[in-house]
């Protein structure tokens, strides 16, 4: 530029028109032309970057000051850390998206196996109720009636073994057989009267037994294995409810991650509109003083 302007001096130092003009004269010109091109951008800086008017500072290497240097470089960390952010973002929304795949499934299994371990538990009570009933209601007075008559027979065995030896005792009282035929047959006939006796004696005590412990025992074998089903039907049914509110308060905890991402995206845009605002402010501030944009 200044080559251009000596050029154009000279020329028309040579045109028969011009004003001769010295080469200290062209000098001086330039000075005072430079002098004046620095105190116009000493002022406009004045006014955007808050420099004193009267103490004007010289631009680097890069043509911008270091107050505009500083700016410049603090827009790069700012866009540099936005840049970052958006990344971490990217990546917690998408861990978020793998965390609630994951949740949804674990639990479409654990509301599967609830449902059938429920199931079950509901038929184990069922059938222990139904076993209950049928024994209280079937089989207790069965074998009742089953006792009360094999009981009956042995005493009609028992009665009937009397009878024959009763009617032996008189058979034999007036026969002619002889004393030693008689006798063995009376003594076999008691024999087995005292069998029948001794067995007899046997089975009303199994009788016994059977009324007052055998039948009560299995009974209350049937209450509380109907108590047990009871109660474990319920604590499932508990667990089951605390299942819910851990999975009810699993998928809270990812609504509110996913809201806090959502509050983060909002807080990037609003970022990333402050950061653009201050780059247009700087870019114009540059253009003003014949800068280059960051």
């Amino acid at each position: 530029m200044r080559r251009l302007v000596a050029l154009l001096l000279l020329t028309a130092c040579a045109t028969p028109t011009g004003t001769v003009v010295t080469p200290t004269e062209l000098r001086e010109m330039e000075a005072r032309e430079a002098a004046a091109r620095r105190q116009t951008a000493g002022e406009v800086l004045a006014v955007a970057g808050g420099v004193p008017a009267s103490g004007v500072v010289l631009p680097g290497q890069d043509g911008l000051t270091p107050e505009q240097q500083k700016k410049r470089d603090e827009l790069d960390r700012r866009r540099t850390d936005l840049a970052r952010k958006r990344e971490d973002h990217a990546r917690s929304t998408f861990e978020l998206e793998q965390r609630r795949r994951r949740t949804e499934l674990e639990q479409q299994s654990a509301v599967a196996q609830e449902a059938v371990a429920l199931a079950q538990a509901e038929r184990e009570l069922r059938l222990a109720s139904e076993d209950l009933q049928r024994f209280r209601a079937e089989e207790r007075p069965r074998r009742l009636a089953e006792d009360a008559l094999d009981l009956q027979q042995s005493a009609d065995g028992l009665l009937e073994t009397r009878e024959e030896l009763a009617q032996l005792e008189m058979m034999y009282e007036g026969s002619e057989l002889g004393d030693a035929t008689a006798e063995i047959v009376l003594n076999r006939t008691r024999r087995r009267l005292q069998r029948a006796e001794e067995r007899h004696a046997l089975r009303e005590r199994r009788s016994a037994e059977v009324r007052e412990v055998t039948l009560p025992r299995e009974e209350d074998t049937r209450v509380q294995a109907e108590r047990a089903k009871t109660v474990a039907l319920e604590n499932l049914r508990r667990n089951q409810e605390k299942d819910r509110l851990a999975r009810e308060a699993a998928l809270r905890d990812l609504d509110f991650d996913a809201r806090k991402l959502e509050r983060d995206a909002a807080d990037l845009g609003r970022d990333d509109a402050l950061l653009e605002r201050d780059v247009s402010a700087f870019t114009r501030e540059l253009a003003l003083l014949g800068g280059s944009a960051p």
